[in-house]
């Protein structure tokens, strides 16, 4: 039985880790032509970037620094070095891809409401009488899970960066995206923004303007 469930689950991890290698080219080449998908005239783009880029650029200077070096320990065991240099500048371009997914992909500000992003992973729109109230606040969360849902009479959904989010959104009613894995919805939404106070000025303007929205 527990064979038959394996094999039953292996084709939704192929296309998982194809989805993620394909997401982390196309990050890669937008990063490199400096294009940003959505962003047009009247869009406004918040990023949440700056908090991760430190720690991504150590990883990825590291990690460079590494593949030379055992590329040169290899030298004598060419049959082994050149599938090692191979396989780790294949992991570079993945840091360099992930650096690139949360550089291409801010959050947006529009006409029609927000895009909350959290690289090419999550793209949640929330238009703006969707929104009951929005607030800067900090909330810190252990472990290294960038998407979570915190269940509880008010379910919230968190797109944190390092364990962070500072932004708060609050909803008219429970919203069902399928981020949140089959659960019933959720009343508010936490992100992490670079500068958090404009983020959520942008945020109160665009909602005010809603005949349901709150003080």
């Amino acid at each position: 039985m527990g064979r038959a469930v394996g094999i039953q689950q292996l084709p939704g991890v192929v296309r998982w880790l194809v989805r993620q290698e394909i997401d982390m080219w196309r990050s890669l080449f937008l990063w490199l032509g400096r294009r940003r998908p959505g962003l047009r005239p009247g869009v406004t783009a918040y990023p949440y970037v700056a908090i991760v880029r430190p720690a991504l650029w150590a990883f990825i200077v590291g990690s460079a620094i590494e593949v030379l070096a055992v590329h040169l320990l290899l030298q004598r065991w060419p049959a082994i070095q050149l599938p090692a240099l191979v396989l780790g500048i294949w992991g570079l371009l993945w840091m360099l891809g992930m650096l690139g997914a949360v550089t291409v992909y801010p959050h947006l500000v529009g006409d029609d409401g927000v895009r909350l992003r959290h690289g090419s992973a999550v793209d949640l729109p929330i238009a703006w009488t969707d929104i009951a109230s929005v607030r800067s606040t900090r909330h810190d969360y252990e472990g290294m899970r960038r998407i979570r849902v915190e269940e509880g009479d008010s379910p919230v959904l968190a797109l944190t960066q390092l364990g962070q989010t500072n932004v708060e959104i609050r909803l008219h009613a429970e919203l069902t995206p399928a981020l949140a894995r089959g659960r019933t919805g959720v009343s508010s939404v936490r992100v992490y923004a670079d500068d958090a106070r404009a983020l959520v000025s942008a945020l109160r303007a665009g909602a005010v303007e809603s005949p349901r929205a709150t003080p």
